[in-house]
């Protein structure tokens, strides 16, 4: 099997600015135009300038702005809120809580990648109050502005950070005499507050409350600095291949880990039974698996953009067959309603070992020591890895192997017991107990005609084909 690979592609469409001529050329005006922008008038969906800001800050990359950002370092929301001009189009990195969001859709949005807008009202460290205007997508292209549990128009106070441009400050007087005036839906005490624009929210909850639910792995997550919000598209495509906007929170989530000490965890972690049964429910839980390792690989990110933003240069990929202890599990396709009336020939058995793969920074050895050896490694679920393997191969083109994905804090070398159970007693109280009743794994395609198949390979392959510029 080979290893998990990570191919990083460069994802802007303007370049860093080394040769700059002024911290405001990212945003793509020229200096007349700048020079031209008001600041009070009053906001509107269609306000040219901010559906022009919401274009160009879903093009540029994450690279780039990072590269701008540096000539605001040290720069308050109160100092942008006094001398807005001073600041037209720059780039901020800011630090927040907010406060209230109102969604607002944009007239004749059809040449546009988005339908409309969210505005989330904010307070910064220094307590000024300011807004940020984030895209609402037509499609999937992008990852969600926001998380996608936060509430509209209610009150909430959630950390976040952001990075976009600075664009001026508007009004949002419910009085104005403009019929298409946006109303003050967000609570603003000041009725002309600066105004943000960027690409997304980055949440980082500290605790969980009855409007917005976050498990105790998410918060853990969040304090070693995983950006929740993003983690929620991971949960969207539960099973399947790596996606795009997959990427940033693969190397946030694994970057966590370094710093992250197995006393942090929470109790109660969950098995591979849970991992395979409500993957959904348990994506970015903690969890706990046990395994025999087929294969170690070390793999070297050579892509700089990933080693300055997320500090690490390589990982492992454990390729591990977690025991059944003769245990079944059958996968089938979805589309089988009757399971009585199903043909054999489009099972899937596995009932000797099932195949999990598990990413780490470290090992605790050599790669050719942890090979063949017993390991327990704690860490987190990152999603169901669908793939095709020789077996799936040979049933159909619709059918294919799944493969927990897990992110762990390291390895631990273990002995393996006689008794197969004392194990998970006296390495923590995971019991791993698989029923003999059917796992039904929903699948795109119906059944396809061939023989049940003894599922007992790992990936041949998991690729992640790009890296997330956001």
């Amino acid at each position: 099997m080979t290893c998990l690979l990570i191919f990083l592609v460069a994802y802007s469409n303007c370049s860093c600015c080394s040769s700059q001529e002024a911290p405001a050329d990212l945003a793509g005006f020229n200096s007349s135009e700048i020079f031209n922008i008001q600041d009070g008038s009053t906001l509107t969906p269609n306000d040219s300038l901010l559906v022009r800001l919401l274009y160009r800050v879903t093009r540029v990359s994450r690279r780039s702005l990072d590269e701008y950002a540096k000539f605001t370092r040290g720069v308050d929301v109160e100092s942008v809120n006094n001398n807005p001009r001073d600041f037209r189009l720059y780039v901020f990195d800011l630090t927040a809580r907010a406060k209230m969001v109102q969604t607002v859709n944009i007239e004749d949005s059809a040449s546009l990648p988005f339908v409309g807008f969210h505005l989330v009202r904010l307070v910064s460290g220094d307590s000024t109050e300011f807004v940020a205007a984030v895209p609402i997508h037509q499609d999937d292209s992008h990852p969600p502005a926001l998380p996608t549990r936060w509430p509209m128009q209610e009150e909430i106070d959630e950390p976040v950070t952001l990075q976009g441009f600075f664009m001026a400050r508007r009004d949002f007087n419910p009085d104005s005499d403009d019929e298409k005036a946006i109303d003050n839906l967000i609570g603003l005490r000041d009725t002309d507050p600066p105004i943000f624009v960027a690409n997304r929210l980055q949440w980082f909850p500290e605790a969980n409350d009855s409007v917005i639910p976050v498990t105790d792995s998410e918060l853990l997550l969040a304090r070693h600095g995983v950006d929740i919000g993003r983690l929620e598209t991971v949960r969207s495509n539960i099973a399947g291949s790596i996606s795009l906007h997959e990427t940033e929170s693969f190397f946030q989530m694994l970057a966590a880990t370094r710093t992250m000490s197995t006393d942090e965890l929470p109790t109660g972690l969950i098995g591979f039974k849970e991992s395979l049964t409500q993957p959904r429910a348990n994506q970015g839980n903690a969890i706990a698996v046990f395994g025999h390792v087929r294969r170690a690989t070390k793999i070297n990110i050579e892509d700089s953009e990933i080693r300055r933003r997320h500090g690490i240069d390589h990982y492992f990929q454990l390729d591990l067959f977690v025991p059944l202890d003769n245990q079944r599990i059958v996968i089938k396709p979805a589309a089988v309603e009757n399971e009585s009336a199903m043909d054999n020939d489009s099972l899937i058995v596995q009932d000797n070992r099932f195949p999990v793969a598990v990413c780490v920074t470290g090992l605790p050895c050599s790669e050719s020591e942890i090979l063949r050896r017993q390991v327990f490694v704690r860490g987190f679920f990152f999603k169901q890895w669908n793939y095709d393997s020789e077996m799936t191969l040979q049933t159909g083109p619709t059918t294919r192997q799944i493969s927990p994905l897990v992110i762990g804090l390291g390895p631990e070398l273990v002995e393996l017991p006689t008794d197969f159970l004392t194990l998970f007693v006296t390495v923590g109280g995971v019991l791993f107990i698989v029923g003999t009743a059917a796992l039904i794994w929903y699948m795109r395609s119906a059944a396809v005609d061939s023989r049940p198949r003894r599922g007992n390979e790992l990936p041949e392959r998991i690729d992640v084909a790009h890296l997330d510029p956001h």
